[in-house]
């Protein structure tokens, strides 16, 4: 869909100053458009509660442990 490659196109480009490796950069961005997209339903439609403390965890993990890793 457009409003969905949209979505992984703009954090493609938020990454790409710190990812040089194409194919690495279009993986990291959809993994982490998914991983927000399903933190997002699980708030909002859901109705969970996800304490700030873990999505920032998360989060950190995701970038430390994934994607910016070299």
């Amino acid at each position: 869909l457009e409003w969905e490659s949209g979505r992984i196109e703009r954090t493609r480009k938020i990454l790409e100053n710190h990812i040089s490796d194409p194919i690495r950069l279009l993986i990291s961005a959809n993994i982490l458009t998914r991983v927000l997209e399903n933190m997002i339903e699980k708030i909002i439609l859901l109705d969970e509660d996800m304490p700030d403390e873990i999505i920032k965890k998360e989060i950190d993990t995701l970038f430390n442990n994934i994607i910016l890793i070299d």
